[in-house]
């Protein structure tokens, strides 16, 4: 099975005719059977009001949960001039490192880069606010049926890095590269290709792969049983 990120679409115009897709240009499609894609309309073309009002639906939904380890990939140019407690916390690289799965090599990658790990924490002052029962996690954010991002509650950081949680996966990027990193001008980054969680096969996956649910493969076995669940979650949300 391919990666999600060997996909290659191609656009193919349609009209429905008699309630059958058709190729615009006249004659049936040559598709396989069980090919999935995604269908493209002006809104103004949804007759069923309520169909088009759950399609803009927003949502969110817990996929990883308060405790769960995540890894960040930060670029340490050597020399190596940051505080031995801080090098105390580089995870080693190679075959006694963390096990990659291929999708992480679908970003080019330095040389340098060495792997941080981190943690989900308990929920920030709002989240506790909002609902008192919480414990924290990693939400996806979902659109009708679109996964859109990902966002999280605090995360534990390792010891040197902060004496607090950090607020949000972006913050915990930003105080790990203002750390690790000093060199950079602005310590932002991507936290879909930085940041990393274990699948099920103990092989580590960037967050892409998160915000990409709906079409993970069976190589993302967690992550694809977790957006079924959700998945049937909205579609009885949808039905009432």
């Amino acid at each position: 099975m391919r990666s999600i990120y060997d996909l290659d679409p191609i656009r193919i115009p349609v009209k429905l005719v008699d309630g059958q897709w058709e190729y615009f240009y006249g004659g049936g499609l040559p598709i396989k059977n069980g090919t999935v894609g995604d269908l493209v309309v002006d809104r103004s073309s949804i007759e069923d009001r309520k169909f088009l009002a759950n399609l803009k639906r927003i949502s969110k939904h817990k996929i990883l949960e308060s405790g769960t380890p995540l890894l960040v990939a930060v670029t340490v140019k050597p020399p190596l001039d940051i505080e031995k407690k801080l090098k105390d916390h580089l995870l080693p690289m190679g075959s006694a490192g963390p096990k990659l799965g291929d999708a992480y090599y679908r970003t080019p990658r330095s040389a340098d880069t060495r792997f941080v790990e981190i943690s989900i924490g308990g929920p920030t002052e709002r989240q506790k606010r909002h609902d008192p029962n919480e414990k924290g996690g990693v939400w996806l954010q979902v659109e009708g049926l679109i996964p859109k991002g990902v966002s999280s509650s605090t995360i534990k950081l390792p010891e040197g890095v902060s004496d607090r949680p950090a607020d949000s996966l972006n913050h915990a990027f930003t105080l790990l590269s203002e750390r690790y990193e000093p060199w950079r001008k602005s310590h932002t980054g991507n936290i879909y290709d930085r940041m990393l969680y274990k699948e099920s096969n103990d092989k580590w996956y960037p967050l892409n792969v998160l915000r990409d649910a709906a079409i993970a493969s069976d190589e993302h076995q967690f992550i694809r049983s977790r957006w079924e669940q959700i998945a049937g979650i909205i579609s009885l949300q949808n039905d009432r």
